[in-house]
Order: structure tokens, then C-alpha cells, then sequence
């Protein structure tokens, strides 16, 4: 045996049955169905972290830019809709995106090339679209004044814009912190 090389002693106790591989114990529609069922839970479960998360930021927005209080739950039901409606709208542009290079793609066709079929002003468009998607989500659900008004489309999309520069920054914060915490942890075993 190499020198610094470990093996993992694994004994069958209840609680620790004796892994097995499930491409040999289930057919590929019940596998499938048990992946497709845990991606729905893992979605829901982001979904609402992130919809949790984005009322704060959307009524942190809303106080930076003096605007009048949104109840927490407007603020998660705004987060929520518009973060499901861009990110629908978002998969449905991916997988045509996929679908139509799988039936279109010959033998010649390089995969790693696959990345680069969009350029830049497809991103910004993108972005653009789904900022003026999210504002008319705002306008549609926050009320301006006490008086029931709807908020103008201008305020709409500056809460909008600050909403996703502060969603941003707080996502790249907390990504930063688990690279961190990642590297910490990679130092500590060794690797």
C-alpha cells in the first residue's frame, strides 16, 4: 500500500447498511422517477430559501430607496413569483436550446463548443428581459400607497434593479464564504 493512503473500513450495522448500486437493484423508469423526484424536492426547498431570502433583500431595497413598508409576505410572494417565472422561463430557454443542438447536431459536432453558441448580447437581453419581467411582477403585487394605488412602472424597476444588485452581492458573499469554508476544510483533511 502507497504511503498516506487510507482505507475506509465500512461494516453492515443497522444503521449503516452496506452501500449497493442502485443501476443493479431498480429498473432505469424507477431510478429516473426516484432523480426527477428529488430534483422537484431540492427545487422546492431552494425555491423557498431563496424566496425567504429575497424578501429581505426586496424590502431592504424598498427602504434604501424611501419607499413605503412591504409587508413581509408581499416582499416573499413578489420573490417567489418572479423567481419561478424567470426561472421557468429560463429552462424552457435551455432545454430548446439543448433539444434543438441534439436533433440538429451531426458527427461533426464538438460538445465542449456547446457553452459558446450565445453570445454576450444574448445575456444582457436576458438580464434586461427578466429585470422588466421582475418590475411588472413588483408593480402588479406591491402597492405604492396605503390607498391600494399600483406602483409606477419607474419605481417598479429601480426596486427591481436594486433588488437583484443586492440579491447579487449577498449570493456572491455567501458563495464566497462556502469556497472558504470548503478550502478550510480541504486543509485540515490533507487533500
Amino acid at each position: 500500500m502507497a504511503p498516506g493512503v487510507r482505507l475506509l473500513n465500512v461494516q453492515a450495522t443497522p444503521f449503516l447498511p452496506i452501500p449497493y448500486n442502485l443501476d443493479t437493484t431498480m429498473d432505469d423508469s424507477l431510478l429516473f422517477a426516484f432523480k426527477m423526484l428529488g430534483g422537484l424536492v431540492g427545487f422546492a426547498i431552494g425555491a423557498g430559501i431563496g424566496s425567504l431570502l429575497g424578501a429581505i433583500w426586496l424590502r431592504l431595497a424598498a427602504s434604501w430607496l424611501n419607499f413605503s413598508d412591504i409587508p413581509y409576505w408581499n416582499a416573499f410572494r413578489c420573490s417567489l413569483v418572479s423567481g419561478l417565472v424567470v426561472a421557468s422561463i429560463n429552462l424552457a430557454v435551455g432545454f430548446n436550446h439543448g433539444l434543438s443542438f441534439r436533433l440538429l447536431a451531426d458527427d461533426s459536432f464538438q460538445m465542449n463548443s456547446l457553452p459558446f453558441q450565445y453570445g454576450p448580447t444574448f445575456f444582457l437581453y436576458s438580464i434586461i428581459f427578466g429585470l422588466m419581467l421582475t418590475a411588472v411582477i413588483f408593480r402588479r403585487i406591491i402597492q405604492a400607497k396605503s390607498d391600494n394605488q399600483l406602483m409606477a412602472f419607474g419605481d417598479a424597476v429601480s426596486l427591481a434593479s436594486l433588488y437583484y444588485t443586492i440579491s447579487f452581492f449577498a449570493f456572491a458573499i455567501c458563495g464566497a464564504v462556502v469556497c472558504l469554508a470548503i478550502a478550510i476544510l480541504l486543509s485540515f483533511i490533507g487533500a
